[in-house]
């Protein structure tokens, strides 16, 4: 992915400097390419770290434990735990903007979550990160959101409006069939 982008850009200064005949002003666009790679990198690496310290909070404050605990004391099993914890990493999504932020930071923690329900890692590492990017989609601070606005001439509140009756659905589809899936799987090996 990031070759491509670097191959595009390179291509679009070569262009640039066939149009205007200078190879500065297609140095200079190369550089604007780069600032707003830099700048977008900003946002993602904080985006992360935050997603990493409300994980880390969450940890600290006994809410996995106490889901875990939860889970044996009531007998609930792998199936409300995945739902539980795609809800959370949905609505982070939903509250970060951004799909990788909730996804990085709640990733390590899946496999202490799986172990004592006695399933594998990937029965609930699958449709967390499924909900992540559903939950981005409902975001109207995500750059693709912003973006999209931007390209529509529409605010993003109004662009989510039309995405919400569409995700939600989707975001219980996909549940059900990660988990329908898994125990069919499961079943037959």
């Amino acid at each position: 992915m990031a070759t491509a982008m670097i191959i595009s850009g390179m291509l679009a200064v070569i262009c640039e400097m066939i149009r205007y005949r200078s190879f500065q002003r297609g140095a200079d666009a190369f550089s604007v390419f780069f600032e707003g790679m830099g700048r977008q990198f900003v946002n993602i690496v904080t985006l992360i770290v935050g997603g990493q310290m409300f994980a880390a909070g969450l940890t600290q404050l006994g809410f996995i434990s106490f889901i875990i605990d939860g889970a044996e004391r009531f007998n609930m099993g792998a199936i409300p735990i995945t739902i539980i914890m795609t809800l959370v990493i949905f609505l982070s999504a939903v509250l970060m903007g951004s799909g990788n932020a909730p996804w990085f930071a709640f990733s390590e923690l899946i496999p202490d979550i799986a172990k004592p329900l006695g399933v594998d890692t990937v029965f609930l590492a699958q449709p967390m990160e499924l909900a992540s990017g559903i939950g981005r989609s409902m975001s109207p601070i995500a750059g693709v959101v912003i973006a999209v606005a931007g390209l529509g001439d529409v605010s993003p509140v109004d662009l989510v409006k039309r995405t919400i009756p569409v995700m939600i659905p989707a975001y219980v589809i996909m549940v059900t069939s990660s988990i329908v899936w898994d125990y069919l799987l499961r079943a037959l090996i």
